[in-house]
């Protein structure tokens, strides 16, 4: 009798699935704004996060994503406090995806959070630092920010790091679609 209740069950849950779908065009939630899939930067042949969100032109030139504090050249092991900043007219919410790696696309440095917007997800030995759910909500109109420490490899383990961040300034209509992506690589070498 149980098996029949978990049938059951599992019917209903579809067939809710498939009207909520028909009726809104979307099936993303706040589950999946907190656990984003990795390896979406741009860099090293991943795809980015225009991926999925192509709506929008690539770098719009009506926004920009950056990245606040790296320094020109870094001292080996020292750690830094880093800032991604997406600005858009009119968005509503925004998120990001950011890895650092050497030439050979192996991780370079470690990221460490420092705040409940931003996390880091690991994926095949590269550290992708990213928003959660609460990191999606924008500071202040038309910008967010989230801040996080980089602690720079020892210099033997790479003397050139490549950053790459990808950024999406959404809609708010909580789907893939009308909404920009940016991408930016950043080059910075050691001392």
């Amino acid at each position: 009798m149980n098996k029949r209740f978990q049938v059951l069950g599992t019917g209903i849950f579809f067939v809710i699935m498939l009207l909520f779908y028909t009726t809104t065009g979307r099936v993303e939630s706040a589950v999946e704004l907190e656990h984003i899939l990795p390896a979406l930067t741009g860099g090293f042949g991943e795809e980015s996060c225009y991926s999925c969100h192509f709506d929008g032109p690539l770098n719009s030139p009506r926004g920009k994503v950056t990245m606040q504090n790296l320094p020109e050249r870094f001292e080996s092991e020292k750690e830094y406090e880093l800032s991604v900043v997406i600005e858009y007219p009119v968005m509503s919410n925004a998120g990001f995806q950011l890895a650092a790696r050497n030439a050979n696309g192996i991780q370079a440095g470690s990221f460490i959070t420092t705040e409940q917007r931003v996390t880091v997800t690991e994926h095949r030995n590269v550290q992708y630092v990213h928003h959660t759910y609460d990191g999606t909500s924008l500071v202040s109109e038309d910008i967010n920010i989230w801040h996080l420490l980089w602690k720079a490899p020892a210099s033997e383990k790479a003397d050139t790091v490549y950053f790459h961040v990808a950024a999406v300034a959404g809609n708010g209509d909580q789907t893939r679609h009308g909404d920009n992506v940016f991408e930016k690589i950043i080059v910075v070498n050691s001392k």
